[in-house]
């Protein structure tokens, strides 16, 4: 069985431009009203799906298998995480006396930002990455590799995935968030001393919005 980069005719360290001319290139010639058959049409579509994608390529590269399409489970992981949260919060936390959803939400928010700050930092390598290949100018011969610029290119390609991780964990923790909100927690306000993410204090706790 061919593999993707097989099918399109594209090196494993093909960027995200090459994988898209290749395809084109192919789909022009395989498409039925051009004369080409159904079959090889869809295999050149399903090949395509997978290189495109950050998290199917890197499935890909890492298993060499073709990873299927799977209804949506970021409520399923989401509701993992609440769970990892209240079962953790009720092992730190005096339950009487602790407001533990707003404990669970403080910890929410927290991961918010940290996810929401590493975005930032990749976005800013990113950036920085295509400045530098744009720096570069090869003056080597047509048919000679241009390597540094596949180098710079590749790492481009593995910042945009990790970006596109970062931000499916975002969206799980959100809805995470969301869950955590559709309740409120009777905790006994009658000691002097609540305690919440930021420690004791006196009165109830505070959620801190993101």
């Amino acid at each position: 069985m061919k593999s993707p980069y097989d099918t399109l005719g594209v090196d494993i360290e093909a960027t995200d431009k090459e994988i898209k001319k290749a395809y084109h290139k192919q789909a022009h010639t395989t498409h039925p009203d051009k004369g080409g058959s159904a079959k090889a049409f869809h295999k050149i579509n399903q090949a395509y799906a997978v290189l495109i994608c950050p998290e199917k390529r890197e499935h890909y590269d890492r298993t060499g298998e073709i990873k299927q399409e799977a209804p949506d489970n970021t409520t399923a992981l989401a509701l993992e995480r609440v769970s990892e949260l209240i079962i953790n919060a009720l092992s730190h936390h005096n339950h009487k006396y602790d407001d533990i959803i707003t404990a669970c939400i403080n910890q929410i928010n927290t991961q918010i930002l940290e996810l929401r700050q590493h975005i930032q930092k990749v976005n800013k390598n990113k950036k920085i990455l295509a400045e530098y290949k744009s720096r570069f100018k090869f003056k080597g011969k047509k048919d000679t590799p241009n390597y540094i610029t596949e180098i710079i290119e590749n790492h481009i390609n593995n910042t945009n995935r990790d970006i596109a991780i970062t931000k499916q964990k975002l969206k799980t923790v959100k809805i995470a968030k969301g869950i955590l909100e559709n309740y409120d927690y009777d905790f006994d306000t009658n000691s002097f001393f609540t305690f919440s993410s930021g420690g004791y204090s006196s009165g109830s706790s505070t959620t801190t919005a993101i």
